[in-house]
């Protein structure tokens, strides 16, 4: 595998992201794979590539400990890069060639792994220098938001603890994070390796006597180190015991600051600054220590606190989560919480016994064993594996487009481009930006997403062309799509809240418009029910309207149905009329009550002519028949007349007058 790792700090920088970075490196190598280190160097001007260490141009900020700060737009080393042909890019820094190595990832289409290697919310006060709440609130704020970009870029994070992968999630980051301690050659701090000469010699050059005792701190000497509270508990050590001195390895911006405060507690005498060293002295420094002290609460892991006890030497420690798993009270170290404990846990470990000063060491020493640097190589590959895998089936976003309601994103991974519609809000709600990488499962439900926005503009189109009720909505979606029973809720459930429908007011505007339609309560009430509305819903609504209009409105239609209903007897008519009445939803009682109350007077005189006309239609019709029976066929055609409602003795009358012409016609 060719890896690349990208970081703004490398050797011969001496701090913790160095130390991990180079032990990842050689154990990386060991194990046969190719490893590439992107970095910076001083000066504005070249590049700097040899023995695949491409170093970038910066410029140094010194009140940031000699901090490079350089641009993540480089041309020569994007195409410096490319020449690599990396399989991987791992990421150690949220700034500078961290920005860079997510470019490259992005542009090579590369997986990306990102190590959190710094509480960067506990540095804020380097741009707060006025202690300003405002600024420090928008700086921690800052620093989330960064931390989410970068995160969500990310295929793979791993966090050194459990307290830093708490860190990210508390940030809202939703990638894959491994907790990976970082690893150590441990090796080279055993005490086989000791270099008596070398420990001696260094005893000589800071003028310690044979019988004086070393605390040592190794490490940045910044604000958040907290050096300050070391200083100020050392200074009640030494008032009863000033056989012990304090080394201090190790430069930063506030080292001025603490030399000050020295002189201020009359510690020089006791307290020795050393400086910056080169890093293969480090473990010399360890050898010569009788123990270690930090008040860091800073750490993601303690990679210090660690190389100390495999070096056999017993901690102080401020209490951190980050380190509660290697520093056991009065078995590998001691806590402390302020400046008069640290006093307190110094003397009592120095008056203690050599055995029980032994035994302290070597279990400190068996606790950090396994944070051997092959272990932690191997589940680094871990890592790129899981990494190169969930990159072949993740997209990232490329761009989002927001109209009024609607969000356009377009997603892509390297043998994939998707472009999707959703609703604006989800992608607003979920906090997907621009870059942000999408998981296989997060890709689905943005399908089911577009399904359901999709769904929701053929809704609005069909509403566009007449109202409809719940129930109609939810068959033409149990038609037209295939999302799920709830989605289909949710997106009636947004419609109904828009009041784009309205099952109310659709039972208001049918009652309403009776008068006009002229039709019966049970009309409407059946028409309503088949389009889904609730019972209770109609039965509301009905209350507020009386019989009687139902009876005007009958009797209006009555006297329309009237004036067109052709039916030869008032009897028939009536009875025409009362079913025409009941078909279009009046109460049957409604339709008797109104039909007794039409004048059929004018019909009432033409009942014997309307009656001799109809018999003789039906006499023509049967007289065409082949019916040898007369007396059969005078029944059937009594039978006609008095199905249309003509009075028993009319229709004798009628018959004895139409034989009666019949027979003169004979003659």
């Amino acid at each position: 595998m060719r890896i690349g790792i990208f970081s703004d700090t490398y050797t011969p920088d001496i701090n913790g992201v160095v130390s991990s970075i180079v032990t990842l490196q050689e154990s990386l190598i060991e194990q046969g794979h190719e490893v590439f280190i992107i970095t910076t160097k001083h000066g504005l001007i070249t590049l700097e590539y040899n023995n695949n260490i491409l170093r970038l141009p910066g410029l140094e900020i010194k009140r940031m400990y000699g901090y490079v700060l350089t641009t993540p737009v480089q041309i020569r080393a994007y195409m410096q890069v490319k020449e690599m042909k990396l399989d991987i890019v791992h990421v150690h820094t949220e700034f500078g060639v961290g920005v860079f190595g997510h470019l490259i990832g992005k542009m090579l289409k590369l997986p990306i792994v990102s190590t959190y290697h710094t509480t960067y919310e506990d540095y804020t006060h380097y741009i707060n220098t006025f202690n300003i709440r405002a600024v420090e609130n928008i700086a921690k704020k800052t620093v989330v938001r960064l931390s989410r970009i970068f995160g969500s870029s990310s295929n793979v994070i791993i966090a050194p603890s459990i307290k830093t992968k708490e860190m990210l999630l508390r940030y809202g980051i939703k990638r894959e994070i491994l907790v990976i301690p970082t690893g150590l050659n441990l090796e080279k701090f055993d005490n086989q390796y000791k270099n008596i000469e070398k420990i001696n010699q260094l005893r000589k050059e800071i003028n310690l006597d044979e019988n004086e005792k070393i605390v040592v701190y190794v490490g940045r000497l910044a604000k958040e180190k907290s050096i300050d509270l070391l200083l100020k508990g050392f200074a009640n050590v030494v008032k009863k015991n000033d056989a012990i001195k304090l080394l201090i390895v190790g430069s930063g911006p506030a080292e001025n600051e603490l030399k000050e405060l020295c002189r201020n507690l009359d510690l020089e005498s006791y307290v020795i600054f050393l400086g910056k060293i080169n890093s293969s002295e480090i473990p010399t420094i360890y050898h010569l220590a009788d123990a270690f002290v930090s008040a860091s609460i800073t750490e993601t892991q303690g990679l210090t606190y660690i190389e100390a006890m495999a070096s056999g030497v017993a901690v102080f420690a401020r209490y951190d989560e980050a380190i509660s798993d290697i520093v056991i009270e009065s078995e590998t170290g001691y806590f402390f919480a302020d400046e008069f404990s640290l006093s307190d846990v110094i003397l009592n470990y120095f008056n203690s016994s050599d055995e029980s000063q032994k035994l302290i060491k070597k279990k400190a020493k068996e606790k950090v064993a396994m944070y051997d640097k092959r272990t932690f190589a191997e589940r680094i590959i871990e890592a790129y594996q899981l990494a190169q895998k969930i990159h072949s089936s993740t997209y990232r976003i490329e761009k989002i487009k927001y109209w009024k309601k609607y969000a356009d994103i377009e997603l892509v991974n390297p043998y994939d481009k998707i472009e999707l519609t959703v609703f604006s809000e989800l992608i607003k709600e979920r906090g997907y930006e621009q870059e942000k990488m999408i998981t296989k499962e997060e890709l689905q439900q943005l399908l089911s997403d577009e399904e359901k926005a999709l769904a929701y503009q053929e809704c609005i189109k069909m509403l566009s062309y007449k109202d409809r009720t719940r129930k109609e909505m939810y068959d033409i979606l149990m038609n037209k799509t295939t999302l799920e029973a709830k989605e289909m809720n949710e997106i009636i459930e947004i419609l109904q809240k828009q009041k784009l429908i309205n099952d109310e007011k659709i039972v208001e505007n049918e009652i309403a418009s009776m008068r006009e339609k002229l039709v019966g309560r049970h009309k409407v009430i059946l028409n309503l029910r088949k389009r889904g509305v609730p019972n209770y819903m109609i039965d509301k609504q009905l209350l507020h309207n009386e019989i009687v209009d139902e009876k005007d409105n009958a009797l209006i239609f009555a006297n329309h149905l009237k004036s067109i209903v052709k039916e030869p007897s008032v009897m028939s008519k009536k009875d025409s009329i009362r079913r025409r009445l009941i078909n279009r939803g009046f109460d049957s009682f409604i339709a008797e009550i109104v039909v007794n109350e039409l004048d059929f007077s004018k019909e009432t005189e033409n009942e014997r002519e309307n009656c001799k006309a109809y018999a003789l239609k039906i006499k023509s019709q049967l007289d065409k028949r082949t019916l040898t029976d007369e007396k059969s066929k005078k029944r059937k055609l009594a039978a006609s007349i008095a199905r249309k409602g003509f009075n028993f003795d009319l229709i004798q009358e009628v018959l004895r007058e139409i034989e009666k012409e019949v027979n003169e016609n004979d003659y």
